[in-house]
Order: structure tokens, then sequence, then C-alpha cells
């Protein structure tokens, strides 16, 4: 992380973000003290996954709230599955599936007003082809 006093041009702070003792630190009378922070795209990966683990949660944590959505995807799929082959009319799949529907109308619903918002609608890629990508890497080395 380079921390660069635009004033001056001086390179104020150049070292590991965990280092850094935030731009106050880095004021000087005599100048207008305008920074810029450079940051590689590591050091950027690093720092948001820091914020996330101070504000949402460590790894464990997160990957354990993974793991009840997967859970639960898993059991509300099935039971749409079982009301699928079990419907024999139209008026039978609706009146089994209401329980399910009413649920996720709150899910889009309270997402759509911004209550509820998932971190993949705010990355900046394509976030299927990193899940293809990463699966496809796994695969590869299961296969070995």
């Amino acid at each position: 992380m380079k921390l660069i006093n635009e004033s001056t041009g001086i390179v104020e702070f150049n070292g590991h973000v965990s280092q850094f003792r935030g731009e106050q630190a880095y004021y000087h009378a005599s100048t207008e003290n305008k920074f810029r922070i450079e940051m590689t795209p590591q050091e950027l990966r690093d720092d948001m996954r820091a914020n996330i683990a101070e504000k949402a949660g460590d790894m464990s944590s997160l990957l354990g709230t993974t793991s009840d959505a997967t859970h639960h995807l898993l059991l509300e799929f099935s039971k749409l599955l079982i009301a699928i082959n079990s419907s024999t009319t139209l008026d039978e799949l609706k009146n089994a599936i209401t329980t399910q529907a009413i649920s996720a109308a709150g899910i889009i619903e309270r997402n759509t007003a911004g209550e509820v918002v998932y971190p993949f609608q705010h990355k900046q890629k394509n976030v299927i082809d990193d899940v293809e990508q990463r699966a496809t890497a796994v695969a590869t080395q299961l296969t070995k």
C-alpha cells in the first residue's frame, strides 16, 4: 500500500496495510495534505476481506451461514420436486407449493426494496463465470 501526498508528490507510506497508521499520521502543517492511496489488487482483496470479517463475521461464521442456506435450499427444492411429482393437476401443484411461493415472494420483495442485499449483486464480475471456473478447477484436481 502506498500513501502519496498529492501536494508534494512524496510517498508518505509504502508498506503493508496492517502497518498503516491512518492519513492523520502523515499530515504536514506546511502543505495542503491531499492524499491518494494506491493498493495492489491483492491488497484490495485482503482489505475487503478484513472489512467483511470485521462487519459480517469471520470465515467460519460466513461458511456456517452458507451451509445453512445450502441446506435450506436443498430441503425446499426437494419439497418442490415431490410436489411436482405427486401433483396430477395444476391446482394440486399450486396448492402443494403455496408455502414455498409465499416464502420466495417475501425474499424477492425484501431484495427489491433494498432491505436484503446479496453480495453477488455488487461484484464487478459475472458470478456464474466465477462459480464455473472454481468448480472446474476443483473437479480437475479431483480427477488427477
